[in-house]
């Protein structure tokens, strides 16, 4: 048995915004392959050296964004099959901009007057496909160990997709153990604009609601928010423990916020640093009221995604340099997915009161309603 770790690709800069996959130019020498009617770009035939990995062009349905666009990719790593515990890494590349959930085709023309189209979840889907398809690398156990992580976009794309890839690898591709790291971005939205987003991005046409026909009703009505995808993952996982990173005055996250707000009304105001670690704290309070498998750590900084980075080594929860007494961002990571009996705690750097008494200028506290532990049973 093998473990495997599916990352799905961060929004990044003008590159996302052009449709070209994130991060493939930093690979643009590793070994290409394009499924074909003669290729099917065996995972067992991949070269597993370390370091190297091979980009995949998986044709069919998938795109970028744009019809000048490069093609859709994701990218390889695979595990030694000598050794037990060296991860096999698919990277889900992200050209879509719709944060990897999307099917949608807009009502407005690209620059050379083809109508944008955006399928990322068609994207993610294809790749899952071909991961499930490698019989021949896999174990006829399964896996041992199943992480799902991303960053920013991914991070939603992560949350998204989190209930399909674990109910349909259970049977497709068995796990032992499982986690789920969204790393940077929790979901702090402006009232009211998280269901049309999901209408106007095409979520609810783009299968990852399959298996809640409640929330898919949500959806289609408008309603539906990242707190409820996310709540009923947890809800049918209770033995996955989901791992929220997320920085108290995350910069590119409050960007977010006031852009959305925009097409929301005009007249809103920019979301401060308090305001958003308050709101940010409040949805974890909600989830680990709800479910106990939530956990997350907070970073005192206005990072923007870790695990990605070279950082994700040195950060600890008093800032990205590290410092503190608490268990650093690389060693509590290492802790999923967790062995039967462990129990991992949520960090947060700072003194501890009740959300309805933080203080009103500054963001040096951590929510008692958001510190949490869960033990693997």
């Amino acid at each position: 048995m093998k473990p495997f770790l599916l990352a799905l690709a961060l929004l990044a800069g003008a590159q996302a915004q052009l449709g070209q996959p994130i991060l493939s130019s930093l690979f643009s020498k590793s070994p290409t392959c394009t499924v074909s009617d003669t290729e099917t770009c065996k995972l067992s035939e991949m070269d597993s050296s370390p370091g190297t990995s091979t980009i995949v062009h998986p044709g069919g349905d998938t795109r970028c964004i744009f019809s000048y666009s490069s093609d859709y990719e994701f990218q390889v790593w695979p595990g030694d099959n000598d050794k037990l515990m060296d991860y096999t890494i698919v990277h889900i590349m992200y050209c879509s901009g719709d944060a990897h959930a999307g099917n949608s085709t807009r009502s407005y023309n690209d620059l050379r007057g083809q109508p944008v189209r955006q399928v990322g979840a068609v994207n993610v889907q294809t790749t899952l496909d071909w991961v499930t398809s490698q019989s021949d690398f896999w174990s006829e156990d399964g896996l041992t160990d199943l992480v799902i992580s991303g960053a920013s976009a991914g991070s939603l794309g992560a949350q998204v997709w989190a209930d399909n890839i674990l109910s349909d690898f259970k049977t497709s591709l068995p796990y032992e153990r499982a986690a789920v790291i969204p790393d940077s971005y929790i979901g702090v939205f402006p009232d009211g604009s998280q269901g049309p987003t999901m209408i106007d991005f095409g979520v609810c046409a783009g299968g990852t609601l399959k298996n809640s026909p409640d929330l898919l009703d949500k959806c289609n009505n408008g309603e539906l928010t990242l707190q409820d995808i996310s709540g009923a993952a947890m809800s049918r996982h209770p033995d996955v423990p989901f791992a929220w990173i997320q920085s108290k005055r995350d910069i590119v996250q409050k960007a977010y916020y006031d852009a959305i707000g925009l097409t929301v009304d005009l007249e809103l105001d920019a979301i401060g640093d308090v305001e958003f670690f308050k709101d940010a704290n409040q949805i974890i309070a909600d989830y680990t009221s709800q479910y106990k498998n939530a956990v997350s750590y907070i970073v005192d900084s206005l990072m923007h995604t870790y695990t990605l980075l070279p950082i994700v080594y040195t950060a600890s929860s008093r800032g990205v340099a590290g410092g503190g007494d608490d268990m650093s961002m690389i060693d509590w990571l290492a802790q999923f997915p967790m062995k039967t009996g462990t129990t991992v705690e949520s960090v947060c750097d700072g003194q501890v009161v009740d959300l309805d008494e933080h203080p009103k200028w500054f963001t040096n506290y951590c929510a008692a309603e958001a510190q949490s532990e869960y033990t693997q049973e």
